[in-house]
Order: structure tokens, then sequence, then C-alpha cells
């Protein structure tokens, strides 16, 4: 399980408003998983201003400006899924895997 965030709260959810119809979706989505496990409801937006701490974004590489800027400034490595078009590795900060027990 990838932590989202302290137990009691989750990490905000963000897209961009230019990418498709279905990323907004997608994000929606998510945030709605994230509270069935939970019992948290993440905050969807479409803008990175006010939002601090830990976030989840969605996108399309090519589409949303926040995936592009992370992919120029070599935060993210995209070379995986050049062909494929699946899987993301981050060069920023590892991914810290926490257990947890699902609510019932």
């Amino acid at each position: 399980m990838i932590s989202l965030g302290p137990i009691g709260s989750a990490a905000t959810v963000v897209y961009d408003s230019a990418d498709a119809k279905v990323v907004q979706i997608t994000a929606g989505l998510f945030a709605g998983d994230v509270q069935r496990v939970t019992g948290v409801l993440p905050v969807v937006t479409n803008s990175l201003v006010g939002v601090s701490n830990r976030i989840v974004l969605i996108g399309t590489i090519g589409h949303s400006s926040n995936l592009d800027a992370l992919i120029t400034n070599g935060k993210m490595d995209v070379s995986a899924i050049q062909a494929v078009g699946s899987a993301i590795k981050f060069k920023s900060s590892p991914i810290r895997f926490q257990m947890c027990r699902r609510r019932s």
C-alpha cells in the first residue's frame, strides 16, 4: 500500500483541466476509491494553487502541463512507457510503502 497521507487525511488529487475529460473522470473515480478504502475523501482539483504536502497527479503526457513540467525538469522518467504507456519511475523522493488495515 502506498501511503497517501497520515491517518485521517488523504493526498490531494490534481488533474489538468486542459487534458481529456476522461482524466477528470478518472481523478474523481480514484478519489472515490480512496474514500472507500480509507474513509477519507481526497480533495480533487485542477490547480496546484494552495495545494501543499502530498498530491496524486493524474494526467496525460503531452496534455498535462504539470506532468510535462516534471518531465522537463528531470523529476520523472518516462522512458519505460514511451512504447508501452503504463509505468512511470519517479526520480524525486522514494515511494514509501506502508501496511494498513482495510476498513470494514
